[in-house]
């Protein structure tokens, strides 16, 4: 018997010839795989947008002193469209690495999301790190389900000098650091006390009316921080119904993220909460009569 193949036609119930067969069978084989390849090559081109920038080796590393690396991942188009997860590693043999810092921002038309890992060796010599992996997935999708897709650093090594051949000037420079630090404390919270006593002194409207501007002298010295401490400041005064309300309960998880978590606002963020607070002093003082 000759090696033929015969197909049928099963929603008519008819014999389909050899030749016209074979050729829809080829024809949809074909187009079966251009759209597979299509989907396939439209995966890597939305795959290939998405970078990771490995670390460099850091200037010097001591044992027993956490040293500091830096990921930074990177992608045109808008924030939104991935959601990118602290770095993952495998343990290893002579340290430790942890994730420290977190930081998603817009810079040069880029969107990045930056985390400082920490690590700490445990003694001098070579420490090979293992292959450090960032998580990441596109967003809209499921968020409970736990990312599948991994940008990959390669390992790398250090060399890390005894805790004794450390800098001699580490040392004074971190006292010096220390002492600013409390130096500027002191001062903050001095100025800090003398605007509360002006405060008391005024009308509750005065009083809010003058943190306004205070906020506004934050933003411009950079201090995004307290610039958010004050707006919500001003909320807990001025909060009267569910909607103020609900702009509190938002500007103090803006305190929380700029504070702890080192988010860095837009420049439309700060101009948008701040007219809302304005728009919420407003009818605060129309309806209080303050």
């Amino acid at each position: 018997m000759p090696n033929t193949l015969t197909l049928y036609d099963l929603r008519g119930g008819r014999r389909l010839g050899t030749e016209h067969a074979l050729a829809g069978a080829m024809g949809r084989t074909k187009l079966a795989y251009a759209v597979l390849l299509a989907y396939l090559l439209g995966q890597s081109a939305g795959a290939q947008d998405l970078s990771l920038d490995p670390p460099e080796a850091p200037a010097q590393a001591v044992a027993g002193q956490p040293f500091a690396l830096t990921y930074r991942v990177h992608w045109e188009g808008a924030p939104a469209d991935y959601i990118v997860f602290p770095a993952e590693a495998e343990s290893f043999d002579g340290g430790s690495l942890s994730v420290a810092a977190l930081e998603s921002f817009v810079e040069d038309g880029m969107c990045v999301v930056e985390q400082r890992v920490d690590i700490l060796a445990d003694a001098a010599g070579t420490l090979t790190l293992p292959e450090v992996r960032v998580p990441y997935r596109e967003s809209g999708g499921d968020a409970s389900e736990s990312p599948a897709v991994y940008l990959v650093a390669p390992t790398m090594t250090i060399e890390v000098a005894d805790a004794g051949t450390s800098r001699p000037w580490v040392l004074p420079v971190a006292l010096v650091a220390v002492l600013a630090v409390l130096v500027a404390s002191v001062w903050w919270w001095r100025r800090r006390g003398d605007s509360k006593n002006t405060l008391t002194a005024q009308s509750p409207g005065e009083q809010v009316q003058a943190m306004l501007h205070d906020a506004q002298r934050r933003r411009l010295d950079g201090d995004h921080y307290a610039f958010y401490q004050t707006l919500a400041e001003v909320m807990s005064k001025a909060a009267v119904d569910e909607e103020t309300r609900a702009l509190k309960d938002k500007l103090e998880r803006r305190v929380r993220e700029v504070g702890y978590q080192g988010a860095r606002p837009h420049d439309d963020e700060l101009t948008g909460d701040y007219r809302d607070v304005e728009r919420a002093v407003a009818r605060w003082k129309e309806e209080s009569g303050r």
